[in-house]
């Protein structure tokens, strides 16, 4: 290597732009020692800011990607929600069909936390229900975790008749159709017809 050949100093990558013989450049890092450690400091700080922002950057894009992550949850939640609405819709136009062929109607009554029943054991008790307006006043019961032999592997519904209105015809006999439907998916329902009689 020729010693007169002009370099570039050997801290130019900090931003030193002196340019020297190559015979020069050992005095030239000696005396400029202190202007070298200002450059090299300049540098480390600069090097540090710009980590800092693509520290921020990336927090930014992670809190971008929680967010988008929760309203897909939540997009998704209310498309459930919608289509349990709509599942409900449909079952209510049902009865009404059914209620201009001349059936008796009775409400769809939502039994909400079936899962928290059934390992509680409890009974649930629905609100009060007519045969027609004005008609015989009853109530059903339901046992999630079944009765008997039926416990924990069937459910149990009773109905039970509740004080109404006296002027009504005594006894009545009754024929009740029940249908089970299934919340979380639209298939395994139960239907059961119950002929009986109050006193």
């Amino acid at each position: 290597q020729c010693p007169l050949e002009e370099v570039d100093c050997d801290f130019s990558h900090a931003g030193c732009n002196t340019k020297l013989p190559r015979q020069d450049m050992e005095k030239h890092v000696e005396e400029s020692t202190q202007k070298h450690l200002v450059l090299m400091s300049a540098k480390s700080l600069r090097l540090e800011q710009r980590l800092q922002e693509q520290q921020e950057t990336a927090e930014k894009l992670q809190k971008a990607v929680e967010r988008l992550e929760k309203l897909q949850k939540m997009a998704l939640e209310n498309e459930a929600k919608t289509n349990e609405q709509l599942q409900e819709k449909a079952q209510q136009v049902e009865m009404l069909e059914r209620c201009m062929r001349g059936a008796v109607c009775l409400p769809i009554i939502k039994m909400d936390n079936f899962k928290q029943h059934k390992e509680k054991r409890d009974e649930w008790f629905s609100p009060p229900l007519y045969t027609h307006p004005g008609g015989y006043k009853f109530g059903i019961i339901v046992v999630a975790n079944g009765c008997a032999v039926g416990a924990g592997n069937h459910v149990t519904v009773y109905l039970y008749k509740m004080k109404g209105d006296n002027q009504l015809q005594w006894p009545v006999k009754c024929t009740i159709t029940l249908q089970l439907l299934n919340q979380p998916r639209d298939q395994d329902h139960i239907t059961k017809t119950v002929d009986f009689q109050w006193n």
